[in-house]
This record gives C-alpha cells, structure tokens and sequence, in this order.
C-alpha cells in the first residue's frame, strides 16, 4: 500500500518549492513504513518524480524482504497507490 501527496507552499507565495511525498508499506500488517520525498517546482499538483520515488520503494521493498534463509523475495502482486486531493479551505 502505498500513498502520494505534494504540499504547497501558503497562497501567495510563488516562489518557494513544492514538497512531493510517497509512503509504502513493507509488511503484510501494514505495520513497516518508509517515506520517500522530493523537492519540485512550485505549485505543481503531478508528482514529476513519482516513477523514480516508486522504483526506489519497491527496491527498499525488495531488499527489506529478503531474509539470508529465504532468498526468494515476497514481492506484492499488486500495488494500490493513494492520493487525496483537498481543495483550498476543506
């Protein structure tokens, strides 16, 4: 499971960076977590980096998973990905 979200900076500001963040489960609990962010230009809703930022998390899934008596990985078979969108003053 994993979710996705870009915060902005405050209204009326035009010149600072948007932050873009994803989060990831490791565990079939959903109790293992790990936090993926990046810088982007500002005011930008679309994750530019979300490929990447998905690539890395399924690698630090991966390798998260791998025990040295158990060297098959469990890898989901699916993937769900969420996102909220708010819109000013909700």
């Amino acid at each position: 499971m994993s979710g996705a979200d870009v915060t902005h900076p405050g209204s009326g500001i035009k010149d600072r960076p948007s932050i873009a963040s994803l989060v990831s489960s490791f565990d079939v609990t959903f109790s293992r977590y790990a936090a993926f962010t990046r810088v982007q230009a500002p005011r930008v809703e679309v994750i530019e980096e979300l490929e990447d930022m998905f690539f890395v998390s399924t690698v630090t899934n991966f390798e998260a998973n791998v025990t040295p008596t158990f060297c098959m990985c469990r890898l989901p078979s699916a993937t769900f990905i969420m996102s909220i969108v708010l819109l000013r003053g909700e």
